[in-house]
């Protein structure tokens, strides 16, 4: 489309091609009129000089939407490093805490008279160690979870029912009670203020599904770790001597061998013993849990308390916390026991 010139019109410099009304280009055509014109530049300095530099070099500039797939591709790719290094340190966790359990079962398989069982003695450990914890998870599916999530549902469904109850049973206490003192009235009217559409909407549920997908993904995370973790106890001699021969080059002879020689002793014996140490606390806080758990929803069902193993797993669970962890949990099945089942099981 031919474009009118205009000798008197003054530009900035960062005007583009299209927009230089006061200047003609090198392999252009005149449609029409007669000027006089200054050359300021020639060769490869004109803007078809700089497009046939471009096809010589072959390095064109990039296109906006070439650097956005550019940083989208650098974003993924350290997406994707943090999920594989978080996959090797889940799977080294796991490792660690399955270690002493294999290693003492390991121990045992070796004193069997069986040669064959002797030969795959680690392997089997290995096998007997995560097929325990499978079959652990497995009833905790089949028998824990359901009801959990009944429980839970329930609740959920029954909360403003619970609450009306509440503030009935509140209603009817005798004025010289010390219950009275409570400003139940301004804690149902903060309640009530709360708007349910600013919880629950389109960009709530698209929010709510991201996280289920990112739920989806974790669990097939964990198997991979999972995955990780049995080649680490099974393969642990192999990769230590690898880390052994990986020093031993990074380091100089002298030096390796000399710090090898003085701490390859105190590193074995303080490796062993907080691994020993850590088993034991951990062991003893899910045995701790698990019993305080399991008596609680034994006492809560004793009582008639709704909910009693929603409530017996949360105390038990908030008990693996140290020191204000009981104290939650309690402090929150007391609030729904209050709701659900009134102030006397509450204060039982």
């Amino acid at each position: 489309v031919p474009a009118s010139k205009n000798a008197e019109i003054q530009l900035t410099s960062s005007v583009s091609e299209a927009d230089m009304l006061n200047m003609a280009f090198a392999t252009t055509i005149v449609t029409g009129g007669h000027a006089k014109a200054v050359v300021t530049k020639t060769g490869m300095e004109t803007r078809v000089g700089s497009i046939a530099k471009i096809i010589i070099t072959d390095e064109a500039p990039q296109t906006p939407i070439q650097k956005k797939l550019e940083e989208v591709g650098k974003t993924l790719g350290i997406v994707c490093l943090i999920i594989c290094f978080s996959i090797f340190i889940i799977g080294i966790f796991i490792a660690y805490i399955f270690y002493i359990p294999c290693k003492q079962i390991e121990t045992f398989y070796n004193k069997c008279k069986i040669k064959f069982i002797r030969k795959i003695s680690r392997g089997l450990s290995i096998f007997t160690i995560y097929l325990i914890a499978l079959i652990i998870i497995i009833l905790a599916i089949q028998f824990i979870v359901p009801t959990l999530a009944t429980s839970i549902t329930d609740l959920a469904s029954n909360l403003v029912n619970y609450y009306n109850n509440t503030m009935e049973n509140f209603n009817n206490i005798p004025e010289n009670s010390i219950l009275r003192k409570i400003d139940i009235q301004k804690i149902a009217s903060s309640l009530s203020n709360i708007k349910i559409e600013e919880y629950i909407n389109i960009d709530t549920i698209t929010t709510y599904a991201k996280g289920a997908l990112g739920f989806a993904t974790g669990i097939f995370d964990f198997f991979v770790s999972l995955i990780v973790s049995v080649y680490i106890l099974l393969e642990r001699n192999q990769i230590l001597g690898f880390i052994r021969k990986l020093a031993g080059a990074i380091f100089k002879e002298k030096t390796y061998k000399h710090t090898h020689t003085h701490t390859v002793t105190l590193r074995l014996y303080t490796h062993r013993k907080t691994n020993t140490i850590f088993f034991k606390f951990l062991s003893s806080q899910i045995l701790d849990a698990f019993v305080v758990g399991i008596l609680a929803s034994i006492a809560m069902m004793i009582l008639g308390v709704r909910y009693a193993v929603l409530l017996g797993f949360l105390i038990g669970i908030s008990n693996l916390i140290p020191y204000f962890g009981a104290i939650v949990g309690v402090t929150i099945t007391i609030i729904i026991t209050l709701f659900t089942g009134g102030i006397s099981q509450a204060i039982w």
